[in-house]
């Protein structure tokens, strides 16, 4: 299901020396997607705490590129939720460029629950179970 969409602008220090996005700088702008996600649930929850220490690891990241952006173009992205277990989910991206109207890529983050303040995997906290996984 759906959770969330965003539009994201190209910087300059996206690109690389090819003069378009770089693929690096995608898992980045993933990321800054899904800290504006969690910014929409909760403005106190980050990555490293949705509650009581408990945040989460990026435990694989698989992207596949399709075309390519280039400076000041905008970008929409998609996100969904799939596969959540007990202490693990995976967060889908579809990143289309509104300058070309093409897919960019299509991404996938599996994100491990981790408990900062005992250093171990956790399950997934109930604050998020609770506004958003009820709500898929």
């Amino acid at each position: 299901a759906k959770i969330f969409a965003t539009d994201v602008s190209v910087l300059v220090n996206h690109l690389n020396y090819g003069n378009h996005l770089g693929y690096d700088s995608v898992l980045s702008i993933l990321q800054d997607v899904r800290i504006r996600w969690l910014k929409s649930l909760n403005k106190d929850f980050t990555e490293i705490n949705i509650g009581n220490n408990i945040g989460w690891l990026i435990r694989e990241a698989h992207v596949t590129y399709e075309s390519e952006a280039h400076y000041d173009d905008i970008l929409h992205i998609d996100m969904y939720i799939t596969n959540n277990k007990k202490s693990s989910f995976e967060l889908e991206y579809i990143v289309v460029n509104r300058s070309t109207t093409k897919t960019l890529c299509q991404a996938t983050t599996l994100q491990i629950c981790y408990d900062f303040s005992k250093s171990k995997v956790t399950r997934i906290p109930e604050c998020l179970l609770t506004c958003v996984f009820e709500n898929v």
